[in-house]
């Protein structure tokens, strides 16, 4: 999969952080969804590099607190796409990253207040 990444940084940047929040939980829960499915492995590391550039663009808007969890996260990310073929390879380590990933995106959403109301 290609992506022209500029365009969307412009467009990404130009969400509140809540929103911000909303799109990078959504892109985790599209990497659980990978993982459970077993879909295309190129699916599911097209959602590592869409969560990576969102970390990387939303942490220097957010507060210090915030900054310790969304690096935490981008170290998950890193890691996983360090490891990525062993991992893609065990059907335990998917579910694994599913779980992980439904995790952080379930907290993103919770602290964006996107859910309120």
């Amino acid at each position: 999969m290609t992506r022209d990444w500029n365009a969307t940084r412009r467009r990404y940047l130009e969400f509140d952080l809540s929103q911000q929040f909303g799109h990078l939980a959504s892109s985790l829960v599209r990497l659980k969804s990978a993982c459970e499915q077993s879909l295309p492995q190129e699916m599911a590391l097209y959602e590592i590099e869409e969560s990576q550039h969102y970390l990387e663009w939303t942490i220097p808007n957010s507060s210090d607190e915030l900054k310790t969890e969304l690096i935490e996260i981008q170290r998950l990310l890193a890691d996983w796409q360090q490891n990525w073929p062993e991992l893609w390879a065990n059907p335990n380590s998917r579910l694994d990253i599913a779980e992980k990933a439904q995790m952080r995106s379930q907290h993103l959403l919770d602290r964006s207040g996107l859910l309120v109301g």
